[in-house]
């Protein structure tokens, strides 16, 4: 009894571990704002400090931005009334919403899973390989990993309702939230090792 108490303690411990170390951490806050905008929200960064995110503009128009350092860029997916940026990988390749993009800066590619109603790419690794949220008439939402935006693979947590992907790293673990068939009304978060 005493050895399986002391053992889930321990496992406790480990898990909680990175976020009591991440709260000891002092950080350096600087506001991001979009000049102009009733709204911004920053949501993704690549190891060169480029970060990308959405804003509202005064008429309540959502577009994506990319910051580079001291020059803002607004991107908007031509003849979309709606862009959201999410990730960008080292490569600079940014994932977002309008509802699914891949672009360069230059040329944007549509995200869309065959037969869904919405497709939605959230996070890109330096491999190309991009992870989002896809939703079905049927089942509702679902994950989805794609490395040439044609071939999907869903991502599923197995017995739940729903599953969503927001991120992939550079060795392929993808994390999200799912909701469970089991009554219990909360999300839980995941994590998928290849």
């Amino acid at each position: 009894m005493h050895h399986a108490l002391l053992s889930a303690v321990l496992s406790l411990s480990v898990l909680f571990t990175p976020f009591a170390a991440a709260q000891d951490a002092s950080y350096t806050f600087t506001t991001s704002d979009v000049p102009g905008s009733i709204s911004t929200e920053a949501t993704g960064i690549n190891d060169r400090g480029q970060i990308v995110g959405w804003f509202r503009d005064a008429v309540g128009i959502t577009h994506g931005f990319l910051i580079d350092g001291t020059t803002l860029t607004v991107i908007d997916v031509p003849g979309a009334t709606f862009t959201q940026a999410n990730g960008i990988n080292n490569r600079s390749q940014i994932v977002g919403v309008f509802p699914g993009f891949l672009t360069d800066g230059t040329t944007f590619t549509s995200i869309d899973v065959p037969g869904a109603a919405g497709t939605f790419a959230t996070g890109i690794n330096n491999r190309g390989q991009i992870v989002g949220t896809f939703s079905d008439i049927v089942r509702g939402l679902h994950g989805f990993l794609t490395a040439d935006g044609t071939t999907f693979t869903n991502i599923d947590v197995p017995g739940a309702t729903f599953t969503r992907a927001f991120g992939i790293n550079n060795r392929g673990q993808i994390v999200g939230s799912f909701l469970d068939d089991i009554g219990d009304p909360g999300l839980h978060g995941f994590v998928a090792t290849p």
